[in-house]
């Protein structure tokens, strides 16, 4: 029998709020314990696809295979210009311009690099845009941690897929 695990990360949607440190694939080895699912094909999108590879490697014999599709990877350095776009978003919430870190968080993350806004399905950007603002407007005060394993991935030793989108940042 397959069945398919798909939950809020913690702090996010309609989980409960976070409080102090923890780790994201911590939580998921949790849940799967808690469901006593001994062994997972474990996919991941973006941060989903970080918590994976982190996932895999604390965790390697709870894991089937993985798929990844454009994930994050932990302890990656960021180009200076990303990091300045990332930085804008978080001084215009911080002066309470929340319309336009947004507006500047919806143009990096939904259209990207390779899209204009006029080729963004509304109903995706809307979906999108309504899930931030309800998470800022949360101001969990957990704090994820991941541990960097950009040096780590050799380790990974079970199938493996990545797929990478011709639309999405060239960092990712």
């Amino acid at each position: 029998m397959s069945r398919v695990i798909r939950y809020d990360l913690r702090g996010v949607g309609r989980s409960g709020d976070a409080a102090g440190s923890f780790t994201h694939h911590d939580d998921l080895y949790a849940l799967l314990e808690r469901l006593g699912v001994d062994r997972a094909s474990i996919v991941g999108i973006s941060v989903g696809g970080k918590i994976a590879i982190d996932f895999a490697l604390q965790y390697p014999h709870q894991v089937r295979n993985l798929v990844l599709i454009n994930p994050g990877l932990s302890g990656y350095r960021w180009s200076d210009a990303f990091l300045a776009n990332e930085r804008e978003i978080h001084r215009l919430r911080e002066k309470g311009r929340v319309e336009q870190a947004l507006e500047q968080f919806l143009k990096t993350w939904v259209e990207g690099p390779f899209r204009k806004r006029s080729e963004v399905v509304p109903a995706v950007r809307r979906y999108v845009r309504q899930t931030v603002l309800d998470y800022w407007k949360r101001e969990s005060k957990g704090i994820p941690h991941f541990p960097p394993t950009i040096d780590r991935l050799a380790e990974i030793n079970v199938p493996t897929l990545v797929i990478r989108g011709d639309q999405d940042w060239e960092e990712i």
